[in-house]
């Protein structure tokens, strides 16, 4: 794809006008006339690659449906990222934040319903959730107010980090793992709100800084590394816990591409 000259402003690119009701810091089209906001864009590869990883690996080691589930719903999340950022649309937007609410969703039923036998479906906690998921959705849609999709999700996020923790001093998985989660969470967190608040800043900074350590600065993209690896930690954790529920060997390890979990067929032996 052909490079865009540098800008100091917003230029119209191959998707048009913006439709979106969120622009963020990053100039746009300022790398290439294809994607609107480029390194926001490209760092969603964090939230695409872990999990297609995480899949495959899965389905080799049979870990069950909802914990399937649990990978591919981040994996449409980073989807779902990439489209919106690349092309700064409403329904790309709508693409990328519903399956955050409704991935969130998907893991909190396997998170609050652990001890399950992977066959049972407990029908009043899916319909709770469903009921929750759909609510916020049609609300958002719309009143069409970011802040109440932030305040909707992040509530999600709080609660399932407090049922992690409630796992984690269970002795389900390593409070490390968990720990390393919500720091990661936290730091993405802290850069996402000082990229909003001081914009017109770190435009200034950047546009002092020698080519190579300016994408350094969209401090976005780095919402989505900590924000969306922090979210991949906790599905490994939780199925290290939902594998320990089901009396079957499975702890995170490091590989070649990062975290993962090792996971035994056979069943851990019981007294």
């Amino acid at each position: 794809m052909p490079p865009s000259p540098p800008n100091t402003v917003d230029r119209l690119g191959y998707w048009g006008n913006q439709t979106s009701t969120l622009d963020w810091c990053e100039y746009n089209y300022e790398v290439s006339i294809y994607i609107a906001e480029f390194w926001n864009t490209l760092s969603n590869l964090f939230m695409i690659v872990p999990p297609l990883w995480a899949i495959y690996l899965g389905i080799r080691q049979q870990i069950g449906t909802r914990l399937l589930l649990c990978y591919l719903s981040l994996l449409v999340v980073g989807i779902g990222s990439w489209l919106f950022h690349m092309t700064l649309l409403y329904e790309m937007q709508l693409m990328d934040e519903l399956p955050m609410v409704w991935g969130t969703l998907a893991s909190s039923y396997t998170l609050y319903d652990i001890d399950a036998d992977e066959s049972k479906v407990n029908v009043k906690l899916a319909l709770g959730l469903v009921l929750y998921g759909t609510i916020i959705s049609v609300v958002y849609v719309t009143i069409n107010i970011p802040e109440f999709h932030q305040a909707a999700y992040g509530l999600l996020v709080a609660v399932s980090f407090l049922y992690s923790f409630n796992l984690a001093r269970k002795k389900y998985f390593p409070m490390r793992w968990f720990l390393l989660s919500i720091c990661m969470y936290a730091v993405g967190f802290a850069v996402w709100n000082i990229d909003n608040v001081f914009c017109s800043n770190l435009r200034t900074v950047r546009s002092g800084l020698p080519g190579f350590f300016a994408p350094l600065t969209q401090l976005h993209a780095w919402w989505h590394f900590f924000a969306g690896y922090g979210s991949y930690i906790s599905i490994l954790y939780l199925s290290q816990a939902r594998l320990k529920a089901l009396k079957r060997h499975g702890h995170v390890k490091v590989g070649c591409i990062g975290l993962y979990v090792d996971v035994g067929r056979e069943k851990v032996a019981t007294e």
